[in-house]
């Protein structure tokens, strides 16, 4: 990354810690259009239990649940004649749904660093559960590249647990930019406008509670981490976002390339050049990365190109988190996890926000 973008992405970060800073002393709701517990007649529930420290039952889609909230939030450019429900494309996934689809994910399934002493011992394990859950799931498809994609959709409505002053993005969208034209050998093809899987992940309950130290629970490590890399505002080496794709069953799959599939199936991978972080206060603070496959290496984008039609008869896990190296800092967890189904990129929507 050249410097010019290093400041620029460094002065992004800092004015969204700036103005989630400013709300310390007021209440969320002031800033935010959420899910207010204390302003409808809750149901009567059984008491939330825990199966481990940070996962509890509250969530987002208990309390839209509870509060039958329904009403999603225009972005700064949301076009009112165009605009639509971030997660609309996708449906999730339920015993009478057919097509593409999205479900929650374990995180478990994901085998992430363990210390003490990580560089000499290489010790995994699975991940403990994650920051942020999955509220959506978008496949789109447009004339150009689609970047900086969440101004111009409806927001989730944002549940009343959230406080800005945790200084954490509310929700955390993850665009995945790929190809569909075969890859040149001398550079990438920013021609092709391809496709993007976009994930919706919205923040926990324990997640804020830990930042806010309302829990007797210690803080996990991985806030540090993340703040970090918040505050810094692009992944690089030394401070990488990673992403983790994990094909199920995959030996039992017919496809291409699928020794290479299988020998990095539930691998991490860097994120460092190829992404780009967008971050955002309006309606309520959230962060988007946007991260373009076409600058990954050859053998990848191949590889992803020759299985994108077999996508419509095979489920695939997808989770993010960032690297971490040093004791303090472990173990690794991941920041929020999901799984897609049947993906079709012929029935992608297309769309045009630069039109807008």
């Amino acid at each position: 990354m050249s410097h010019s973008r290093k400041d620029k992405a460094r002065k992004n970060a800092n004015a969204f810690s700036c103005l989630c800073s400013r709300a310390n002393s007021r209440s969320s709701s002031v800033h935010c259009e959420g899910i207010n517990k204390n302003s409808r007649k809750r149901r009567n529930k059984p008491g939330s239990t825990q199966s481990d420290a940070g996962s509890s039952e509250a969530s987002f889609y208990s309390l839209i649940d509870e509060f039958h909230v329904t009403d999603y939030i225009p972005g700064p450019l949301a076009n009112s004649g165009k605009a639509f429900k971030m997660g609309e494309t996708v449906e999730m996934k339920s015993t009478t749904s057919t097509g593409t689809t999205f479900s929650k994910c374990t995180h478990e399934l994901f085998n992430v660093r363990t210390g003490p002493d990580y560089p000499k011992r290489g010790l995994k394990a699975p991940s403990l559960s994650t920051l942020y859950e999955p509220v959506g799931v978008d496949c789109l498809r447009g004339d150009k590249i689609l970047s900086n994609i969440a101004p111009h959709l409806l927001f989730p409505p944002v549940p009343e647990y959230y406080d800005p002053a945790c200084k954490l993005p509310a929700l955390l969208i993850i665009n995945t930019q790929l190809p569909l034209a075969m890859p040149s050998i001398f550079s990438p093809s920013e021609n092709d406008p391809g496709w993007s899987c976009v994930g919706y992940f919205m923040i926990k309950k324990d997640t804020v509670d830990w930042v806010l130290n309302k829990t007797e629970d210690d803080p996990p490590p991985v806030l540090k981490v993340f703040n970090r890399l918040l505050d810094k505002g692009f992944s690089e080496r030394s401070l990488a976002f990673k992403a983790i794709g994990m094909i199920d069953e995959i030996e039992k799959q017919d496809l291409p390339m699928l020794n290479i599939l299988q020998k990095y199936n539930g691998k991490p991978v860097l994120v460092t050049a190829s992404s780009t972080f967008n971050f955002g206060t309006v309606p309520y603070p959230y962060l988007e990365i946007d991260y373009n496959v076409r600058k990954w290496s050859l053998l990848a984008r191949t590889t992803l190109v020759q299985i994108g039609d077999r996508l419509k008869t095979i489920s695939c896990h997808i989770g993010y988190l960032v690297e971490a190296t040093e004791n303090e800092d472990l173990p690794e967890r991941m920041l929020g996890v999901v799984s897609v189904h049947n993906i079709s990129v012929e029935n992608a929507r297309r769309v045009s926000f630069n039109e807008d």
